[in-house]
């Protein structure tokens, strides 16, 4: 069939592959999502979509105006706390601050116009020169522009009470006072509950607020700020990727200056022992399967298999791909974060399938030294399951890159991927095709990024074309 549909545990979602014919039907995606369920889903509830394309998932939307995040404030306090309800005793879920907005101040770029910088920051022109003092639209690279109007929010930790604690182990535990944990929570005495969520802490925050708009996604969002989706998502309490048009998410300035925190780089760690061999029983991901459907199939849990898969809560399965069940899925540890302070110009050798796939992920943004000249550029992890889709971040990127290979081609470069203080060997090829995520940065279509072990993600294609691939990444580890 040409869609398929299933029971989650707690929602009915669908999957299908849109061409040409339905994105006929209607000018807005939105549109079409509903006409689409509409006509095919009659009498089914479908609070969620996700809009694939293969096995690769292009943008998630809700129906009915669901709100399935909410900003965190004070008027949302209960917001919080339900984020968090799945969590057991201890920290709950979704508090945390977000680094990189300069006090709603941005810094011009060579090409900015004022009306670009409208559009990025959903400001008016005329609010920007009012706010900036600005008597005409003539802007010069470096000036500083104030892009919002600063506002507050109060952020809470929150703590579910464990069978045994009182409110002076809690205070303890946070560094607080019994005064204050009961000021936060409106208690006139000491006596709590197992089970019950208790503010423990309380920060006022000063930062931005962004109005969701049509075709934003939270990698969009991160991007324009200069955060991350974790970090956005934290602070306003979402526990995955879908937003809602009109939707407010709060953007945190990273310290009371204003200033951007700098970006930690981890520190290393002892590597785990590796996994050798697939457990007895795994499962090859079909079309449409989710981690709660699986687990259902096998009659496990959705947080095993998550943790059986070195799996976040918030990743989604590649059809195709082959998940474990019943154990640890092969897993070995060349490298570990923070081992390097800076790009090389040759890495160690990483297995894609035990090892590459599970350090980049999906909107994973990284740098890539091209071994022959040593010239960087950096590149946004589109999806992909056998190898790595990716794309330039920037125009600027795309320009670097389209210089190493003069012009669009196949055969590929030998490449370093710089994440995480991790300097690993790769190949890239030089030709965009099919689809893209980023439409400002000057091509169409995105590329193959392949480590030792990744092959194709189609049966047809040339051999000789994976083994260019591997001989590149070879290079790129000096052999």
């Amino acid at each position: 069939p040409d869609n398929t549909e299933f029971a989650g545990e707690f929602a009915w979602e669908f999957a299908r592959e849109w061409g040409d014919k339905l994105s006929q039907k209607a000018s807005r995606l939105q549109e079409a999502i509903k006409n689409y369920t509409s006509e095919h889903l009659k009498g089914v509830k479908v609070t969620a979509v996700k809009l694939m394309i293969g096995s690769m998932m292009i943008t998630s939307a809700t129906l009915g105006g669901i709100l399935l995040a909410a900003s965190q404030s004070v008027s949302a306090a209960s917001a919080d706390v339900s984020s968090g309800a799945s969590a057991g005793a201890g920290t709950i879920a979704g508090t945390g601050t977000v680094s990189g907005v300069t006090a709603g101040m941005y810094t011009v770029q060579p090409g900015d116009t004022l009306w670009g910088i409208s559009n990025r920051f959903h400001i008016s022109v005329t609010t920007l020169k009012k706010i900036n003092s600005l008597t005409d639209d003539t802007l010069y690279p470096g000036q500083q522009l104030r892009v919002a109007e600063p506002v507050q929010r109060v952020q809470y930790t929150w703590h579910r009470v464990a069978a045994g604690e009182s409110l002076w182990i809690i205070a303890n535990q946070y560094g607080t006072t019994v005064p204050a944990i009961r000021q936060l929570n409106n208690l006139s005495g000491d006596i709590i509950y197992t089970g019950q969520a208790l503010k423990v802490k309380a920060v006022t925050l000063t930062g931005l607020l962004h109005t969701v708009k049509a075709g934003e996604t939270l990698w969009l969002i991160a991007r324009n700020y200069n955060t991350t989706v974790d970090e956005i998502r934290g602070t306003n309490g979402i526990s995955g990727d879908i937003l809602s048009i009109g939707q407010q998410l709060f953007i945190p300035f990273s310290d009371a200056g204003g200033k951007p925190a700098p970006v930690p780089v981890p520190s290393p760690a002892p590597s785990p022992a590796p996994v050798l061999t697939w457990p007895a029983v795994t499962h090859i991901v079909r079309y449409g399967d989710t981690v709660t459907s699986v687990a259902a199939l096998y009659g496990t849990s959705a947080a095993r298999i998550l943790t059986y898969n070195y799996m976040k809560p918030d990743e989604w399965l590649s059809a195709g791909d082959r998940i474990a069940i019943s154990g640890y899925a092969p897993r070995s540890y060349t490298v570990t974060p923070g081992e390097s302070t800076a790009p090389a110009r040759t890495g160690k050798i990483v297995d894609w399938v035990t090892e590459g796939q599970y350090l980049l992920k999906r909107g994973d943004v990284f740098t890539l030294v091209d071994t022959l000249t040593g010239k960087p550029f950096r590149m946004v992890m589109m999806g992909g399951y056998n190898h790595s889709d990716v794309e330039p971040l920037t125009r600027a990127d795309t320009d670097a890159m389209r210089s190493l290979f003069g012009s669009w081609q196949w055969n590929p470069r030998a490449v370093v991927v710089f994440k995480d203080g991790m300097n690993i060997a790769a190949s890239l090829s030089g030709m965009p095709h099919s689809v893209e995520m980023i439409t400002d940065n000057g091509v169409l279509g995105h590329f193959d990024l392949y480590l030792s072990g990744s092959t194709s993600h189609s049966t047809t294609t040339s051999a000789d074309y994976i083994r260019q691939h591997q001989a590149m990444v070879l290079r790129a580890a000096g052999r």
